[in-house]
């Protein structure tokens, strides 16, 4: 996992032939309708409001076919991150969603307004953490084929 803020997205471009792309597409998304937006290449974005809960309350979640960078548009939450190899696989996987579900101990940050995190298919993680009191926030998640 790579969290980072947004003003320094240009370290990280090389790491991924589309990860430029997706960083670009980035800059400009604070003024997106939610719902899903086509990218092209198979690159797709998610912007949504979503609210914050307590993490002990629902499982880690991780998928192979895509790599997800996260951007906080406004709000904050708590993000938990695990690694797969070190959980326990609770649903196994679905290829058809992309998704297996885990249990288990992982660490937390806060994440804030402008921050962004960048999740391998090793990175296990609960994205919707409260960091104290629930409360809403605005994300948009791209999803970079891998």
């Amino acid at each position: 996992m790579i969290l980072g803020r947004m003003t320094e997205w240009r370290r990280y471009a090389a790491l991924h032939p589309q990860f430029a792309e997706a960083f670009r597409f980035l800059e400009g998304a604070k003024g997106l309708e939610n719902g899903r937006h086509e990218l092209g290449g198979r690159m797709y974005a998610n912007v949504s409001e979503v609210g914050t809960r307590p993490a002990d309350s629902f499982d880690f979640e991780a998928h192979r076919q895509y790599i997800d960078i996260q951007l906080l548009l406004g709000g904050h939450s708590a993000l938990t991150w695990g690694d797969t190899g070190e959980l326990e696989s609770t649903v196994a996987y679905d290829a058809d969603q992309d998704v297996q579900f885990f249990r288990g101990e992982g660490r937390t940050v806060q994440v804030r307004e402008g921050d962004f995190y960048i999740l391998w298919p090793e990175d296990a993680h609960k994205p919707h953490g409260t960091d104290g009191e629930p409360s809403a926030y605005r994300v948009v998640v791209v999803k970079v084929p891998v």
